[in-house]
Order: C-alpha cells, then sequence, then structure tokens
C-alpha cells in the first residue's frame, strides 16, 4: 500500500487498485474503532459476533479456567469497543439456562460481569485483572446453570 494525494482530495491509500479513505486519525476508516461498524436490524455487529462467539465457547466448551484467563485478555477488548453487545450475548447464553435455580448465579455473574467493563476505564492491569474475574465468575456459573445433568 503506498498513499496517494488526489488533487484536493484527503489523503488515501492505493492497495490493490482500491482506493481507501482515511479517516481523521490517520487509520484506515474500516478498522477504525473510532467507527464502530454499522449494526444489522437485531443490534448485532460484527465485533458483538465475535464476541458472542468468544463466550459460547468458554461456556459450552471443556476447556479449564486457565483457558478463560487467557481469554479476558481478548474478550476485554471486544467488550470495551462494544458493551451491548456483551449484554446481547450474556442475555443469550442465560436464557438457554437448564435449571431455573442456577439462572439467577448466572444472572448476577453476567450483571457483575458487564459492570466489570463499565468500571473499566481501558486496559489497565487493575481492569484487566477485575474483568478476568468476573469473566471466571461468569464461565463458572453459567456453566453450572447450562451444563445440568
Amino acid at each position: 500500500c503506498v498513499p496517494v494525494q488526489p488533487s484536493g482530495a484527503s489523503e488515501q491509500w492505493k492497495c490493490h487498485n482500491a482506493q481507501l479513505p482515511k479517516c481523521s486519525s490517520g487509520a484506515d476508516s474500516r478498522f477504525s474503532l473510532k467507527h464502530p461498524p454499522s449494526a444489522g436490524p437485531d443490534g448485532a455487529t460484527p465485533l458483538g459476533g465475535l464476541l458472542g462467539a468468544a463466550l459460547q465457547r468458554l461456556v459450552h466448551g471443556d476447556s479449564g479456567l486457565e483457558a478463560v484467563d487467557h481469554a479476558a485478555e481478548a474478550v476485554l477488548p471486544l467488550a470495551l469497543a462494544d458493551p451491548p453487545a456483551l449484554q446481547r450475548a450474556c442475555a443469550a447464553l442465560v436464557a438457554g439456562c437448564a435449571d431455573g435455580a442456577a439462572r439467577g448465579g448466572a444472572q448476577a455473574a453476567a450483571a457483575a460481569l458487564v459492570a466489570a467493563v463499565g468500571g473499566a476505564a481501558g486496559m489497565d492491569r487493575p481492569a484487566r485483572r477485575a474483568f478476568a474475574k468476573a469473566l471466571s465468575r461468569f464461565v463458572v456459573d453459567a456453566r453450572g446453570a447450562v451444563n445440568v445433568r
């Protein structure tokens, strides 16, 4: 990719015979978090789909809690970029709970997880720790509610 300066236009990049507009920060506007992708009719975004898939894998998969700690490093930026998607993903997982008594615990853990994202000012160490703890609690409670025998 090389920058080109069309006459009277803002800076653009030419890649493989395509013109990509630049946003004010200088990043490609298709990938900038300052320009979130448009939501579908149900409010779902591409980041939300990825976030939902990650949570689904953590709850329904057979990985241990160490994998949940590692996944927290990837899930937190997604949740910070699209907080409503986290709420939708948690609500979908809690709605699938088979045990009504355990559903309350999973709902409380989901609320704590959403609150951890709301309280996180960024990606600093205390915010990452609090989010990892809340995610681990949510996964344990949701697994207990979903995987009833």
